[in-house]
């Protein structure tokens, strides 16, 4: 998930990570979480129903090819037409082409443009586009860095299609493109 991801959890759980490292010999890192005292009671099952799509288009744009893709495989899962890529000027210009996208969800923090300004530019081209921010950075951090305001849409890397499942259903109203 990259270190950006890797730091976020960790300082979620309250915990921090250390970095040691000599030239020629390498580098050590330590994840440091704090005990957690678990809870043996035995406790029910509870299934719950993953909202699904209906073909709508969506357009997942995420620096790190392998994250790309499984998030792309993720959300193809849930019923929707995916398509992945990894560059925030490539995603623009499929605006720019009169490319028409359901929803897009986006990285935070990518090189060249942010997922904040593909924002903005996108939303030039189209007032009304759904957009869905992901980060493995807490949002909270996100918005202290003003990279993010905190009210719009914003998953937290990693997530699961369970969660990211009831999001996108809401965002889209679930409406067939």
């Amino acid at each position: 998930l990259g270190l950006a991801s890797a730091y976020g959890i960790v300082e979620q759980a309250n915990g921090v990570i250390t970095v040691y490292s000599e030239p020629g010999r390498g580098t050590t890192m330590r994840v440091l979480l704090p005990a957690l005292k678990l809870n043996t009671e035995a406790r029910p099952v509870q299934y719950t129903i993953v909202p699904t799509g209906k073909g709508q288009r969506i357009l997942v744009v995420e620096d790190e090819e392998a994250l790309g893709r499984m998030v792309q495989r993720m959300i193809s899962a849930l019923g929707y037409s995916v398509e992945c890529t990894h560059s925030s000027l490539k995603a623009l210009q499929r605006f720019q082409n009169n490319e028409h996208f359901d929803l897009v969800v986006t990285d935070v923090v990518m090189p060249n443009m942010n997922g904040k300004e593909l924002s903005d530019a996108i939303l030039e081209i189209n007032p009304q586009q759904k957009i869905l921010f992901m980060s493995g950075f807490a949002d909270d951090v996100i918005a202290q860095h003003g990279i993010l305001d905190p009210s719009l849409p914003f998953i937290q890397e990693p997530f699961s299609s369970k969660t990211i499942a009831p999001i996108i259903f809401k965002l889209l109203g679930n409406a067939k493109s």
